[in-house]
């Protein structure tokens, strides 16, 4: 139970860090990494291996949903996700756990910062509007 009370602060702490250091810009994209595609979706354990990418602006745009097409390979499926994400143009990504080594290498190149967050992509997207009223 603690567990869903901090997780939710990690979070709040982490982009409200990002935003006073990056100034949060409604140009600036955060990518959701989630196991479905409707916004009752929880946030993926896994965001190289997440089936879904939910792209919004920071101040909690919806934009679009972007499914893994990596899913399914053998290797590779999270650096080549990172390199998508890059390809979108996502400065932030949200998912539960750490991404691997690999995947890590591929978002640090692309400088895309890294936020935990246990829940779904609505409550998420609900943090991110509240952050964004606060700029």
């Amino acid at each position: 139970m603690l567990r869903y009370i901090l997780v939710p602060i990690l979070l709040m702490a982490a982009l409200t860090t990002y935003a006073q250091q990056e100034k949060l810009s409604d140009e600036q994209l955060v990518a959701i990494a989630s196991d479905g595609k409707e916004v009752t979706a929880s946030v993926a354990d896994l965001p190289g291996v997440a089936p879904y990418f939910h792209i919004y602006s920071m101040s909690g745009k919806a934009l679009k949903v972007v499914a893994n097409p990596y899913l399914g390979r053998e290797f590779g499926t999270g650096p080549r996700a990172a390199a998508m994400l890059a390809e979108e143009g996502v400065d932030h990504l949200i998912g539960y756990k750490v991404p691997g080594p690999k995947m890590m290498d591929v978002l640090d190149a692309n400088d895309i910062q890294i936020s935990r967050f246990k829940g779904t992509v609505e409550q998420v997207v609900e943090e991110l509007q509240r952050l964004s009223g606060q700029s």
